[in-house]
């Protein structure tokens, strides 16, 4: 898998990841963290993903899914919406600085999606 889906997963998860870590202890969080600036900067190699595994294993996140080194789950979220009839429309966002491979759908009504790693809003894409 390219870095930048490793990247866009990673970024998707992250809120995910920091309440687990928040909840495990200061020491977890703090290599989160620096799991992330690391990620920011584009700093992701075979090394970082090792890291990021072993600290999936330390907040419990089941070792074959760490090791899945993050694959978007099928219908998850982040995945694409069936179209037709009945099916409610969403705008769709990437990644603001088009860094990773993320794209998030907001559902009407529903907050802009955010960059787990820079804080900032997603760029709309494809406007309902």
């Amino acid at each position: 898998m390219g870095t930048d889906n490793q990247l866009g997963r990673f970024c998707q998860d992250l809120g995910f990841l920091r309440a687990r870590a928040s909840a495990a202890g200061v020491a977890l969080l703090e290599a989160l963290e620096r799991l992330s600036g690391e990620a920011a900067d584009g700093r992701i190699d075979s090394a970082w993903s090792a890291r990021l595994v072993h600290l999936c294993r330390q907040l419990g996140i089941p070792e074959a899914t760490a090791e899945r080194a993050w694959q978007p789950t099928v219908g998850g979220p982040g995945a694409l919406l069936p179209t037709g009839s009945g099916i409610p429309s969403a705008d769709r966002y990437r990644c603001p600085r088009a860094v990773c491979s993320r794209y998030e759908l907001r559902q009407p009504g529903g907050p802009e999606p955010v960059c787990g790693l820079r804080g900032e809003t997603l760029s709309l894409v494809d406007p309902a």
